[in-house]
């Protein structure tokens, strides 16, 4: 069968978290009348249980049963033909959620003969045990489950993004049965901390050292995200790498810098004292990852708000892909307000532990105030300003700037300017481009780049989506405003390799 476009351009369009586009495009190309083909069985299958998932709303209950009854038929069918676990374990657990619990339990009961008649059945170890955990769940046995995936668990125990697979599936049949989902809380991957700070921490408060220890004994952290000024940030890298050595875990540490690296050194970490410079270098050797935003030179106040932005959106987009817990850890002198960012984190209802230290009492390392005319906000560039869209414009109260081939607006909270831009867009009937760039700007005269990049975001604009750039794609996941925001390639431009995310 050599339909187009293919099976696996096709669920890379479903990976990018587009199941309803992914499905129309299936069934187009015509996978869905092919009935003799495993692959496209359940390719179909992991399609129609994407759209049930996506269906989460109260009036949408039905809907969602019977797309998963529709999924439970496609893995079961793909089973029929080539005996594997695989499809017929989603088959089983699908069967449940789609409202046949005795289909269910037969599905779950072939599962268990099928892996106890054949040695190799699973594509490795964890798998093996944890398909059958999920049986023994399907089937009522929840005690046997759980030792069972345990047992997976310890088969391979850092292989995290598996485990997460396994946790949403048993959250999910778990809600269904009616039970409790807190016993698996113990066997989700480690937490994701973003860790901040006070620049001019004093070096004789050991207090603040020793809570930062506590505080990685007690969480156990597997990913830590943050940058590296002097004080704070580097305190916590460096008890974070010295608990990774410790524990001999694979814990991972990101570090986010909004300059060139020497650049950062220069402004954050040399005025402070000679004592952090060598910390510094030695932990940047150390960090598993290092992401410069590449920013020009907005005042550093900015600068730090939206490389936390980013830093916080990696740390919960990681913990929400893991099925695990994101975290925020600040050191901040007493009595003193926390950073906006720190308060939004707060706000929308993530953890937040806070450290207190002790500032220096000198002004060594002061920042000098700077007046600027810029600041921090999202700007929204319209493809094509058709009729409707400056109707929709007016009725939403925005005012569009026409630029070349488009239309522009900026707004200084990122989630009504998102918001804005799906109003405005309207349907994606319409064939609206659209871009979300998430930056530091004069708000009242953005830079002709940055119009020129929010154009070229926009160019890949498909099917009524907003594309945008890590940075936007990572402030949007902190509020989680967005339905689904999916990483879908690159785009070459001549300031180079742009990232690529849709949201939807």
């Amino acid at each position: 069968m050599h339909l187009s476009p293919t099976l696996p351009q096709i669920l890379s369009l479903a990976r990018a978290g587009s199941p309803a586009r992914a499905w129309a495009v299936f069934v187009g190309a015509g996978w869905d009348k092919v009935l003799d083909d495993p692959k496209a069985l359940t390719l179909k299958g992991r399609l129609l249980k994407d759209q049930a998932k996506a269906a989460s709303q109260p009036e949408q209950r039905e809907q969602q049963v019977r797309l998963y009854g529709e999924a439970a038929q496609a893995y079961a069918a793909a089973a029929e033909i080539r005996t594997d676990s695989y499809p017929l374990i989603n088959a089983a657990a699908l069967a449940l959620l789609g409202g046949n619990a005795e289909q269910s339990a037969a599905l779950a009961s072939q599962v268990l003969a099928l892996i106890d008649s054949d040695p190799n059945e699973g594509e490795n170890a964890y798998w093996r045990r944890a398909t059958r955990a999920e049986a023994m769940l399907l089937l009522g046995h929840e005690d046997e489950a759980q030792a069972e995936l345990a047992g997976a668990i310890a088969q391979l125990p850092n292989a995290w993004e598996d485990h997460a697979a396994t946790i949403g599936q048993f959250a999910l049949i778990l809600n269904a049965q009616g039970h409790s989902t807190e016993w698996l809380d113990q066997y989700r991957p480690p937490s994701s901390i973003h860790f901040s700070g006070m620049i001019r921490l004093d070096p004789s408060d050991f207090s603040a050292s020793q809570a930062i220890e506590e505080f990685l004994q007690q969480e156990q952290p597997g990913f830590a995200y943050g940058a590296l000024a002097a004080g704070s940030d580097l305190l916590f890298a460096k008890a974070f790498l010295q608990h990774k050595a410790q524990t001999k875990t694979l814990a991972e540490l990101h570090v986010i810098l909004p300059y060139p690296a020497m650049q950062f050194r220069a402004l954050s970490v040399t005025p402070f004292g000679p004592q952090w410079e060598e910390d510094f270098d030695q932990v940047m050797q150390a960090a598993d990852t290092v992401t410069i935003l590449g920013l020009d030179d907005p005042p550093p106040a900015l600068a730090v708000k939206i490389a936390d932005h980013y830093a916080m959106g990696r740390a919960l987009r990681n913990a929400n892909n893991l099925q695990s817990r994101a975290k925020a850890v600040t050191l901040a002198g007493h009595d003193e307000n926390l950073r906006p960012q720190l308060q939004y984190w707060r706000d929308v209802g993530q953890e937040l532990a806070i450290i207190y230290g002790q500032r220096q009492p000198s002004t060594q390392g002061s920042f000098a105030q700077q007046k600027s005319v810029q600041s921090l906000a999202t700007l929204i560039w319209l493809g094509r300003g058709t009729e409707q869209v400056m109707e929709r414009a007016k009725q939403a109260g925005v005012t569009l700037h026409l630029h070349k081939k488009g239309c522009w607006f900026i707004h200084h909270d990122i989630v009504t300017a998102y918001r804005l831009a799906k109003h405005i867009a309207g349907s994606a009937d319409d064939g609206q481009q659209i871009a979300l760039l998430h930056a530091i700007m004069d708000v009242e005269n953005p830079a002709t780049e940055l119009l020129s990049r929010a154009e070229a975001l926009a160019s890949a604009s498909r099917s009524g989506a907003i594309t945008t750039d890590n940075i936007g794609a990572m402030a949007l996941t902190l509020t989680g405003a967005a339905q689904s925001i999916e990483e879908i390639g690159e785009l070459k431009t001549i300031w180079g390799a742009l990232p690529l995310w849709r949201i939807i």
